[in-house]
């Protein structure tokens, strides 16, 4: 945050030990710090009194992730009604989103459903992924690839 331009030393001795040294630039470093933050006082911080903002939806599923008493009890100070438990805490019964992506598998292998060429594949296509199988939905509409659990 500071950068010395020159030091001038003012001393008869020929010799002074690196920990005074030391101590001086703490000393002089306290200092600019102290003169620093004492010219620029910051305003203590109000709490706002009133009735909070609304949250826009006012039931939460497993997708928004809420994993602890905190975030609980935010949403619910703005207003949400109903808060299911984070995927982690409490899994949701199948078919359940796992993940979405514009990665599609189906474009992927140029069987892709918005276009006429390429080959067909099978109505309903599964992945596994460390011994597990996830279905796959396809939303061609908007061009994505949603990925299910199964079981």
């Amino acid at each position: 945050m500071f950068s010395v331009r020159s030091i001038e030393i003012d001393s008869a001795a020929y010799f002074i030990p690196v920990s005074s040294i030391n101590k001086m630039r703490r000393d002089v470093l306290a200092g600019l710090e102290e003169a620093r933050i004492s010219s620029h006082p910051r305003e203590a911080r109000r709490r706002v009194h009133g009735p909070l903002p609304p949250y826009p939806v006012t039931t939460l599923d497993y997708r928004f992730n809420v994993s602890n008493s905190l975030a609980r009890r935010f949403y619910e100070r703005h207003g949400v009604a109903l808060i299911e438990d984070a995927f982690e805490l409490k899994r949701p019964r199948p078919p359940a989103v796992v993940m979405t992506s514009r990665h599609c598998i189906r474009r992927l292998l140029g069987a892709c459903l918005r276009t006429k060429d390429g080959p067909r594949l099978p109505a309903r296509l599964f992945i596994e992924h460390s011994g597990r199988t996830f279905a796959l939905a396809f939303d061609c509409d908007a061009c994505l690839m949603h990925v299910l659990t199964t079981r």
